[in-house]
């Protein structure tokens, strides 16, 4: 847009545009240089862009639709669903070796098919007359159990240990306070004689 410094009228009718943003960047460029000369327009300008900040505050907001409410719904609950949804528990470190060819037998009897049972010396079980092993994973894990579960029966027998300890100790301190008491008690007793005999009376037995 060429100047048009001599005929306001057109700039001014775009300084509510300009408080909007709806000008490109020549027409932004003209309308502050006229402002910047023109006191009243500046004035003018500050009023509509204080005018045009309220707009957002005085807009009724619409309600949503019945589509956007239903998939609102919809992902609550799957977002409900997902964060208390249970979780998958490991195994036990209290299972012991003899209880792999039950879980091993439960996954390998749908597939092989035939008769199963336990092998001689805990070594598998039987499969249609096949002998099979548990996976080495699964030794590993139960091993790690195995050697987590001789940890803390260790701890547990130090700290049964220590427990004991400490009940002598303290079976020990209660008899000294009982004899430390009994000290006590004589010496005051000594010590009241001395400073007031004549309230202590002497009983001698009687001559035969």
């Amino acid at each position: 847009m060429t100047n048009q410094h001599n005929n306001p009228e057109p700039i001014e009718d775009l300084l509510a545009l300009y408080a909007l943003g709806g000008l490109d960047a020549a027409e932004q460029r003209l309308v502050e240089e006229y402002v910047a000369e023109n006191p009243t327009a500046e004035a003018k300008l500050a009023e509509l862009q204080a005018t045009a900040d309220l707009l957002p505050l005085a807009a009724v907001p619409l309600p949503p639709s019945a589509e956007m409410s239903e998939q609102l719904f919809q992902r609550v609950e799957r977002n409900a669903s997902a964060r208390f949804a249970p979780r998958p528990t490991r195994p036990s470190c209290g299972q012991t070796n003899d209880s792999y060819p039950h879980v091993v037998g439960a996954v390998v009897r749908p597939s092989l098919g035939g008769p199963w049972r336990a092998g001689a010396g805990g070594d598998g079980f039987r499969v249609g007359g096949r002998l099979a092993q548990p996976s080495t994973a699964s030794g590993a894990e139960f091993g790690q159990c195995d050697g987590r579960n001789a940890q803390l029966t260790s701890q547990n027998a130090q700290i049964a240990g220590e427990l004991t300890a400490a009940t002598t100790q303290n079976a020990a301190l209660q008899q000294q306070l009982i004899t430390l008491q009994t000290e006590l008690a004589s010496e005051e007793a000594i010590v009241n004689l001395v400073s007031s005999p004549a309230s202590y009376r002497i009983t001698l037995p009687a001559p035969s």
